[in-house]
């Protein structure tokens, strides 16, 4: 559960690095050269990246103690353990794949985003049409894949057969990386031209 809780850890750093960038102040408080407008615009970079790489470790922590786990830790098809769980087996393994299946629909939400403001130029809050609705699906999706991620790791921790709950942690992980992260190039490519 430790890999859990720095995955906790890590996604609220994330999500505060992100509501700073688009809740936040779009000038600096105090004016140009204010020492406190100057931090609240440069914080939701480091809490941003540090949320990222929290995530990307936990996840390959999750993995190499999953990894490390005896054989016998996990019944075997037609054991005696099984018939007594069965029930717990399958409801468990129902909501690993019910949180794999969101993982992929926050996956697509994003790519559709992505492609989205490429092929309809001038998307944002509030346009009429499709331009209007990119955005929110791309900014919706980020819930989705914290919430479905979050499912799966609770799966991990229940289910008798984790392959499915660890692909869905792996694939949600990296997909509420991706936005941060493309913020984070985002914003580093542009200040580093000045």
């Amino acid at each position: 559960m430790r890999w859990f809780a720095l995955w906790i850890a890590a996604a609220v750093s994330i999500a505060l690095g992100l509501s700073v960038v688009y809740l936040g102040p779009s000038s600096p408080i105090g004016g140009k050269g204010s020492g406190v407008g100057s931090l609240v615009i440069s914080l939701p970079l480091p809490l941003i990246l540090v949320g990222l790489i929290g995530v990307l470790c936990s996840v390959a922590g999750v993995w190499w103690s999953q990894s490390r786990l005896p054989a016998e830790a996990i019944p075997a098809e037609g054991s005696s353990a099984e018939a007594t769980t069965g029930v717990r087996r399958r409801s468990t393994e129902v909501v690993a794949r019910v949180g794999l299946a969101l993982v992929v629909a926050a996956l697509a939400g994003e790519i559709f985003f992505f492609v989205g403001i490429v092929v309809v130029p001038g998307s944002y809050f509030g346009a009429s049409g499709l331009a209007g609705v990119i955005p929110l699906v791309g900014f919706g999706a980020w819930p989705l894949a914290l919430g479905a991620t979050v499912i799966n790791w609770l799966a991990v921790a229940t289910s008798t057969s984790r392959h499915v709950a660890l692909y869905g942690v792996t694939l949600g992980s990296l997909t509420l990386a991706w936005l941060p992260g493309w913020l984070l190039l985002a914003a580093v490519g542009f200040f580093g031209g000045e």
